[in-house]
């Protein structure tokens, strides 16, 4: 009888256990989802700073993340860099069909921590290049629609 009754015990945390582990892991593939939302669309690139030296933008680059994992930055002369790019927590990592794309990007490295920010009425995008000191800071006006009384 006590076999019977350890073995049923056992397979009851087991599967207690399992069913944290699934909700974890939705928690998270939720999480993700969310930042992935939240990068797609339209930013500007108007701030930089690298070596330590702060650059403002008169004419800002604008970068285009679309839902498919890919994306690309206008220069404001007509050219473009198409790009790849995957979301692991919070971490970008940017890749290149062509060298050519690679030469063009904003900048030198291509993996990134980044975080989100939300002021007012515009939302930022500080990417923190991993191998250096650099940071971009891409930003966006919020649409929001107002409500009519």
């Amino acid at each position: 009888m006590k076999p019977n009754l350890i073995i049923l015990v056992s397979l009851f945390f087991s599967y207690s256990c399992n069913c944290k582990t699934e909700h974890k892991t939705e928690i998270i593939i939720s999480k993700e989802n969310k930042l992935n939302k939240s990068i797609i669309g339209s930013w500007q690139l108007c701030k930089a700073i690298e070596n330590n030296v702060e650059t403002s933008y008169n004419v800002c680059p604008t970068i285009i993340f679309t839902e498919d994992g890919s994306g690309y930055v206008k220069y404001s002369e007509g050219k473009r860099s198409t790009f790849m790019y995957l979301l692991k927590k919070d971490m970008i990592i940017f890749s290149f069909k062509s060298l050519n794309d690679e030469k063009m990007f904003f900048a030198n490295g291509t993996e990134f921590n980044f975080e989100f920010h939300i002021n007012s009425e515009i939302e930022t995008l500080e990417l923190l290049q991993i191998k250096s000191d650099n940071k971009f800071i891409l930003s966006r006006v919020i649409n929001r629609v107002k409500k009519e009384n």
